[in-house]
């Protein structure tokens, strides 16, 4: 059989692994989208149907969109159907008075957590309760979606959590940081970030639209119960990467981020 090399970075018309919503978010051994691109413009035909069993970040999905395919994602980490639904999100603006309004909004939720003083310090918590407090109670679905990143890496950012590392690890650089934001106007730059880190989140939706994406039939499983799923319909293609060895690890890389989220301790 003849072999042939190929470099996966230039084998597909995705600009860079950077594009659009590829890089929306920080996820642990995260597909480059070159990968199922290739598999799906060399082996795919119109109507056939996509299988990630591992979906992770949901790359294999969100590529199956740019070739018309039909798929279906499972993930052990409920964060997969949240995040996966930014793809069916427009880019359009919002309302230039939303931070405004998140500042004014009650204190309501906050997470059910043991650890929760460990992770952020009290200062933080009023203005991350009042920005989570109005995403879970929203009901513009456009809004909660623009919202969802932010609000993940501003919470991880705002903790003793270390935002360079996949998982869940307080570090001595991240109390550093923490130390040097209570010294400085914290909420101004929270909010300052939030604004900001909205603009991205849209900047990157319209990156990913300019790629074409199909309105295609999408199943998305995510979470515990997925561990006892048979696939209800054929499939035609598996595109996967291997799963992690130790479950564990791979779940509290993003916890606190789900607990954030609303997901209860003994869920997590």
């Amino acid at each position: 059989m003849k072999t042939q090399e190929i470099l996966f970075r230039k084998t597909s018309a995705i600009p860079s692994p950077n594009f659009g919503l590829f890089s929306l978010y920080k996820y642990p051994a995260k597909f480059i989208p070159q990968v199922p691109a290739f598999v799906m413009e060399n082996y795919a035909k119109k109507g056939m149907r996509v299988f990630d069993p591992f979906a992770g970040f949901g790359t294999v999905g969100y590529t199956a969109r740019l070739y018309g395919l039909d798929y279906e994602l499972w993930d052990l980490n409920p964060l997969l159907k949240h995040l996966h639904f930014l793809c069916e999100i427009e880019p359009k603006p919002l309302d230039k008075s939303l931070v405004d309004k998140i500042k004014a909004h009650p204190q309501e939720f906050l997470p059910n957590w043991r650890s929760l003083s460990y992770w952020h310090p009290e200062a933080f918590l009023p203005m991350l309760s009042k920005a989570w407090t109005f995403y879970h109670q929203t009901a513009d679905e456009h809004t909660k979606g623009l919202l969802l990143v932010p609000l993940l890496k501003l919470t991880k950012h705002f903790s003793y959590a270390d935002e360079k590392l996949h998982k869940l690890y307080r570090s001595k650089h991240a109390k550093e940081k923490v130390e040097r934001l209570l010294k400085e106007d914290y909420q101004g730059l929270f909010f300052g970030m939030l604004e900001r880190e909205i603009q991205k989140t849209l900047q990157k939706l319209s990156e990913y639209q300019t790629l074409g994406p199909q309105k295609v039939k999408s199943t998305v499983k995510a979470g515990v119960d997925v561990l006892e799923e048979d696939l209800k319909e054929p499939v035609n293609i598996l595109i996967t990467s291997p799963p992690y060895l130790q479950a564990q690890e791979y779940i509290r890389s993003t916890k606190l981020e789900l607990f954030w989220l609303g997901y209860t301790e003994n869920y997590i």
